[in-house]
């Protein structure tokens, strides 16, 4: 099973990937338009490969999402262009795989069908899956572009550790999951304080645009419990709860109520708004 928030737009920091994704677009339609619930991301990256898809570390997991995402990105680009190859019977049977019902009327026209099968992928109801080949090279090249982003020197902070940092805010800071080891009915609400130190990551300027929808299609929104996610274009940190769901976001690129960086946390689902934004410092004190 896989998933892909829906499609909020086109990104630079996508769109350079693309060129890796074309070979892929010209494989038949049919065999390259799936149903997520029938994907499996570890096994299509290792697969002609001497590695087991239990080998795969969470990180590749999130590297595989965001190449994934650059495949969609480019399927919708090209989509007119490999319309014209597809037969009706080819797009009824792709657009079949969508968990979703659709009226009669939709499967009398070609182009009505066309239509919706794209709103399906844009949506993530259907998934377009590259090559085995394109997926690595295109994982590949955004890990290697996140090596080569610069690190605070040892002078600044060798180690972004959040706890001595944590400040208050109208009664508020940020939250840490609970302990991830201990029964879920003796668990109680944890402070930021209790999270493991990460590596922060500069390279974002101050003042940048930030484009709320385009972070949510960049950041994923599960990830292995208890651990943090950077994104490779914002620089925003994810920090993860014990179910796979968000619990924390320290953004660095933008500002709310005048803070830069500043951090937002999680609540059943949902993001605070920015107006509940608390500070942090990168800094260790």
């Amino acid at each position: 099973m896989f998933f892909l928030d829906p499609y909020c737009g086109s990104n630079d920091e996508q769109a350079k990937y693309a060129p890796l994704i074309w070979q892929s677009l010209n494989e038949p339609i049919y065999l390259s338009v799936q149903n997520p619930d029938m994907f499996s991301p570890e096994h299509h990256y290792c697969f002609g490969t001497d590695r087991r898809f239990t080998e795969v570390t969470h990180d590749e997991v999130a590297d595989i999402a965001s190449a994934m995402q650059v495949a969609r990105e480019a399927f919708l680009q090209g989509f007119d262009t490999i319309l014209m190859t597809c037969s009706d019977s080819e797009l009824r049977s792709v657009l079949g795989r969508s968990k979703e019902s659709f009226p009669e009327w939709i499967w009398r026209d070609k182009s009505r069908i066309a239509q919706r099968m794209r709103e399906e992928v844009r949506k993530g109801n259907l998934i377009f899956v590259p090559t085995h080949e394109d997926l690595r090279a295109c994982v590949k090249a955004i890990q290697e572009d996140r090596q080569k982003r610069p690190l605070f020197s040892a002078q600044q902070s060798g180690q972004f550790d959040p706890r001595p940092a944590t400040q208050s805010m109208h009664g508020k800071s940020p939250r840490m999951p609970p302990s991830l080891d201990r029964p879920s009915y003796l668990r109680e609400s944890a402070s930021l304080g209790d999270a493991l130190p990460f590596e922060y990551q500069s390279g974002v300027q101050d003042g940048e645009a930030f484009d709320l929808a385009s972070q949510k299609t960049k950041t994923p929104n599960i990830g292995a419990p208890g651990t943090w996610y950077s994104n490779p274009g914002s620089g925003q940190m994810r920090l993860y709860g014990d179910t796979g769901a968000p619990v924390i976001d320290l953004d660095f690129d933008h500002r709310h109520n005048g803070m830069i960086p500043h951090a937002h946390n999680w609540n059943n689902g949902v993001r605070d708004t920015d107006d509940e934004v608390v500070p942090f410092s990168p800094w260790n004190h």
